[in-house]
């Protein structure tokens, strides 16, 4: 273990007397650069889950706390599926930290399962109520960058998820679409830029449509 990785550990275990630590993200895949932040899984007698970011050592680190019974069939997840990288720092007596990594492991390689009707219909109705709300508070720029970036980051979770695939966080899957997809990425980076408010709704309704029509 490295030397700040152990430093990050002592502190982790005297402030919140965790059973397990998983370290994620680019420093569990070792895609580490000179920004990049630690992602720590702290599993223990946690009453909620709940994150912190914290500043130790001139290092951020993003902390998030779960209860045990919050990691069902040993699987780790976040909003976009299974993490794709972990790596345990501290083990619980009955190798939990290692079932976690062996599983999700395992669960991220066979790719989800299909989503029901009710499912995908419920996603429908999710990204029409952003783009609701996007034109609700058209005259509001703060209100407004805020459910567009909703609906950017759901539209690309449904992109990948679309073609029985994982779905990624943006910094990963917004090059894979680049690569895969240019028109879908155009669309998507209408919303980023700086447009006039009918030309991000008509990407919304044009980014709908390729979402749905696959």
């Amino acid at each position: 273990m490295l030397d700040i990785e152990a430093e990050i550990l002592k502190y982790l275990v005297a402030k919140w007397s965790p059973q397990v630590v998983l370290l994620g993200g680019s420093r569990a895949s070792g895609d580490t650069t000179a920004f990049s932040d630690w992602d720590l899984y702290l599993i223990g007698n946690y009453p909620t889950k709940d994150c912190f970011p914290e500043q130790f050592g001139g290092q951020h680190l993003d902390i998030e706390v779960r209860s045990r019974s919050d990691v069902p069939h040993d699987v780790f997840q976040l909003y976009y599926g299974p993490v794709q990288a972990l790596k345990v720092l501290l083990d619980s007596s009955d190798q939990l930290g290692r079932r976690i990594v062996e599983q999700t492991r395992l669960v991220y390689e066979r790719g989800p399962l299909p989503k029901s009707q009710g499912t995908l219909a419920a996603d429908r109705n999710e990204l029409a109520r952003l783009v609701t709300k996007i034109l609700s508070h058209s005259s509001d720029p703060e209100a407004c960058f805020t459910n567009l970036g909703l609906f950017h980051r759901m539209a690309i979770q449904l992109w990948f998820e679309q073609r029985g695939r994982w779905s990624l966080p943006p910094h990963k899957g917004l090059p894979i679409i680049r690569s895969e997809d240019g028109h879908f990425a155009e669309l998507l980076r209408e919303l980023a830029e700086d447009n006039p408010i009918e030309s991000k709704l008509e990407a919304c309704a044009r980014i709908q449509w390729e979402i749905w029509r696959t």
